[in-house]
């Protein structure tokens, strides 16, 4: 019988799958262009790792107004009581007004670029990060071999992502189905968020993943590998090999210019 953590991620696929029937959703792609690459040459920069991040979620129009409604109090206030009030005798009330408005400022700030901050202060443990888990990966650096990989709307077709094991088991292939199918589920919200017409998400058949990726697709598959098949590895001991493989050609698709309150990746 399998371990806690592994009932954890049949019951997020079962629940997922659920929801899909009753939702009934479909992602598509078109493609608008399509050319040869290069290889970039850093699979371990900090801009690789900033693009897979940068855009993990989708924002709504009503979660936009409420950032800038927000936002407008606190910038408002700033601009008061450090410049317009900057000549005003200093009282106790003035005094305290600038330490709040300084602080919720500077929170403000901190939540904007959390982003930046949060990679920059975990960059470190990517650099060479497929080379420190128990079994191999192979094919990462052809994964972000592209020039234009920071380039949101460049994907990379066809990919794969394949699962290389000691011994076949009921319990491990259902195990590797549920993470695929909860990673394929996750995923879609990206695809949504470009102009579409054809289906073109990411699927599984077997110990196998395919689709397109590009560098938020590619943010899913890192944590995919370093965090979910590491587990398993941990564990059961049964991953021996994890090989992606990507072509050399990219299409590009264009972004929708309409969002709806469905949009956003799960964390």
């Amino acid at each position: 019988m399998m371990d806690n953590p592994f009932q954890a991620y049949l019951k997020k696929a079962r629940a997922l799958e659920e929801k899909a029937k009753r939702t009934g959703k479909k992602d598509n792609l078109t493609p608008k262009e399509s050319r040869e690459n290069t290889y970039g040459g850093k699979p371990y920069s900090f801009p690789v790792y900033w693009a897979m991040h940068r855009v993990r979620k989708t924002y709504t129009n009503r979660e936009a107004i409420a950032y800038v409604i927000l936002a407008v109090p606190i910038v408002f206030a700033a601009l008061f009581l450090f410049l317009v009030s900057l000549d005003w005798p200093i009282t106790p009330f003035l005094y305290r007004a600038r330490i709040i408005t300084a602080i919720a400022l500077g929170v403000w700030l901190v939540y904007c670029m959390r982003r930046k901050i949060l990679c920059l202060a975990t960059f470190p443990f990517f650099r060479n990060w497929d080379k420190r888990l128990s079994f191999t990966v192979t094919g990462w650096d052809q994964l972000v071999a592209s020039d234009n990989f920071t380039n949101i709307c460049s994907w990379r077709t066809p990919c794969s992502i394949t699962v290389m094991y000691a011994k076949d088991t009921e319990e491990f292939r259902e195990l590797v189905r549920s993470i695929f199918y909860i990673f394929c589920s996750r995923t879609l919200p990206v695809f949504e968020a470009f102009e579409s017409e054809e289906s073109d998400a990411w699927g599984y058949n077997g110990y196998s993943l395919q689709g397109r990726a590009n560098c938020t697709i590619a943010g899913y598959l890192y944590y995919l590998v370093r965090k979910d098949l590491k587990k398993v590895a941990r564990i059961t001991g049964n991953i021996r090999e994890v090989a992606i493989a990507c072509s050399h050609y990219e299409k590009v698709y264009e972004k929708t210019t309409t969002s709806s309150d469905s949009e956003g990746t799960s964390s």
